[in-house]
């Protein structure tokens, strides 16, 4: 499962749009903070829409920002080319800049931005009138079931479009966190519910008899639900034989049992459920009216259960607050509950007559076909070939780079006086890769040297003299002089640059040509012997976790054109990084390359053989990991 708290903008996004960057952290802790239910109503709908584009507002300065909800309109539609419909409705809220009132929305043309970044699902940037110093900038918000619109932001006309592509990226993402947090919530409430089927379904299957097994259910039901009460009644065409009751208003109100018969009938006629929920598919009726007169319930529900020839064999009745009755969640479990409990209904029903002659018969017919005989036996084979146990290989791709790389710097001050060597160019030891322009030098050490040659004539005048202070004066001179010079030769050596070991360039500064200035310092050429080389091997994320350090990698090369590689796995990168769009993690495998016939840069297929694993899991895995984040389950 994804932890949303560790998602990040990657660095490109912070260096590129700082404020952007607060957009989405504020954006991320308010999806973080967010109770998911409070969006099943639309006052918390709207609450969360005035939060967000208080965020939009506040990051893009905007004059205005508003959401429009569309409803009516599903989310698989919005993501599609079909236009809204004219039954679409949009509900508009926002906030205006220093606490101005939101203006109405009317403009035909804007009208049309908007529904075109809904359906095509795409951030618009777009001034409608050329005479206003402002622009709209349009971002869809779609995907979610129960929150799907498109935010309008009125901006300044000279707004940073790259900024602004920033933004909208990061309210797709937004949405992508959002997305994740309701499906953890949905899974969260679908396990309560599966854990409660469950216990019921044992509870039903446990049960001596058909009174006891009514009167589980309904217990159980109105517990469940905090019903005001619950009835569940068995029935057996036009006759109820069986009502259960459960909760205080039965006992206070004795004509409601008469009245839950006649809804419980007037429901397996029509063979349909029967609500004033106001739902589509339920019927309201005047029977339905009576028994909440009679208990006093705020709404009435009954939902009939079906044998397998779509006969009703059994209903039940709940008696629910308004609130409770609206809520999506308890719509979704009586569904989900009696779907899945129809059969273990069924069989309660039957067990009043000849329950071991009809087990027995049915058990017969079944396990003496012949198609069921096939049908197990292919079944079994299936099973013990995806028991098998092989080596799971991990398959992944890899480049060839430099295990070591030597790097040439300028070593003074000057202009390049020639052409220095190209990526890509093999070179040996003391070949010549550049040579920075040593004229000035030149100068320097031919006016030392005269000096020098001057400071030599004087000391033989003082000499002759005997005047034995000069010819110290002098001598000191000349060391200085001398001192100078083998500095300027030294100088004069180094602005040749030569290579100090063999390999090939892979890259140089591109900056650099004939008379370009360079500093000291300044890293020119970067060298990699090819005696040695390493490959990286760019493991997916998701399977990260099956790789360890030791294990042997077979390698062949993008087109099959070397002999094939193989080794062990020496080292994993601990952090992983963006290859191609993709989060993978780099393992170090080091490759010996005698002939020089491999080079940086090269591709490579590789397979890493990993621990031992199931055919069935090697096949299967995956799938079920992109179901799993794909729709939660």
């Amino acid at each position: 499962m994804i932890q949303i708290k560790e998602l990040t903008r990657d660095e490109t996004a912070l260096q590129d749009s700082p404020a952007g960057n607060r957009l989405f952290d504020h954006l991320r802790d308010l999806v973080l903070n967010l109770d998911v239910s409070s969006l099943e109503s639309a006052e918390g709908q709207k609450e969360f829409a005035i939060h967000f584009a208080r965020a939009i507002e506040s990051t893009l300065q905007a004059t205005e920002v508003t959401f429009h909800q569309c409803q009516g309109y599903t989310p698989s539609e919005a993501t599609g080319d079909k236009e809204p419909s004219a039954d679409s409705c949009w509900s508009i809220y926002g906030v205006g800049k220093a606490g101005s009132s939101v203006k109405s929305f009317q403009s035909d043309e804007l009208a049309s931005l908007r529904d075109e970044s809904f359906t095509k699902n795409r951030a618009l940037i777009r001034a409608l009138d050329e005479t206003r110093e402002s622009r709209f900038f349009v971002v869809p918000f779609c995907g979610l079931d129960i929150f799907c619109g498109v935010f309008v932001c009125e901006i300044d006309a000279a707004a940073d479009r790259e900024n602004l592509r920033w933004i909208a990226r990061d309210i797709k993402s937004i949405k992508k966190i959002l997305d994740i947090k309701v499906g953890d919530e949905r899974q969260r409430f679908l396990n309560q519910q599966l854990s409660a089927l469950i216990e019921l379904t044992q509870k039903i299957e446990s049960a001596g008899s058909i009174q006891s097994t009514s009167l589980v259910i309904s217990h159980e039901f109105q517990q469940y639900f905090t019903a005001d009460f619950a009835a569940f009644a068995l029935v057996r065409g036009t006759r109820v034989c069986h009502l259960s009751f459960s909760g205080n208003v039965a006992v206070s109100k004795p004509g409601l049992r008469k009245s839950v018969q006649q809804l419980v009938l007037e429901s397996a006629i029509r063979g349909r459920s029967i609500s004033d929920s106001g739902e589509e598919g339920s019927l309201k009726s005047i029977q339905l009216q009576t028994c909440r007169n009679e208990s006093g319930a705020e709404w009435i529900h009954c939902q009939p259960v079906f044998d397998d020839q779509g006969q009703v064999i059994a209903a039940l009745v709940l008696g629910l607050d308004a609130a409770k009755f609206q809520s999506s969640k308890v719509q979704s479990t009586l569904t989900a509950f009696f779907s899945r409990m129809q059969h273990s209904i069924q069989l309660a029903v039957k067990s009043k007559s000849n329950f071991f002659s009809r087990l027995i018969g049915d058990a017969w017919s079944f396990l003496f076909n012949r198609k069921t005989v096939v049908a197990i036996f292919l079944v079994s084979l299936f099973c013990t070939a995806m028991m098998v146990s092989m080596p799971y290989k991990v398959r992944c791709t890899g480049e060839l780079t430099g295990k070591d790389r030597r790097y040439v710097v300028a070593p003074l001050d000057g202009l390049l006086a020639a052409d220095v060597v190209q990526v890509g160019e093999q070179i040996e030891k003391g070949d010549t890769l550049a040579r920075i322009d040593d004229s000035d030098l030149q100068i320097e050490l031919s006016a030392k040297q005269s000096e020098k040659s001057k400071a030599l004539r004087e000391r033989d005048v003082f000499l002759a003299a005997e005047n034995i202070p000069e010819v110290v004066r002098v001598n000191l001179m000349i060391k200085k002089l001398d001192s100078e010079i083998k500095l300027i030769k030294r100088k004069i050596m180094s602005a040749c640059l030569v290579a100090t070991s063999s390999g090939i360039v892979i890259s140089v500064d591109e900056k650099l040509g004939e008379n370009s200035p360079v500093r000291k310092g300044d890293q020119l050429i970067e060298i990699v012997p090819l005696s040695v080389l390493q490959l990286e091997i760019h493991v997916p994320a998701d399977e990260i976790s099956k790789v360890r350090i030791g294990q042997n990698v077979k390698c062949v090369s993008s087109g099959n054109l070397f002999e094939p590689l193989s080794g062990e796995v020496e080292s994993i990168e601990p952090q992983s990084k963006l290859v191609d769009g993709k989060n993978v993690f780099v393992a170090v495998l080091t490759v010996d390359n005698v002939h020089h016939e491999l080079k940086p840069g090269m591709d490579f297929f590789v397979t890493i053989e990993c621990e031992q694993a199931t055919l069935g899991w090697s096949l299967f895995h995956k799938p079920i990991q992109w179901i799993d984040a794909k729709f939660g389950w």
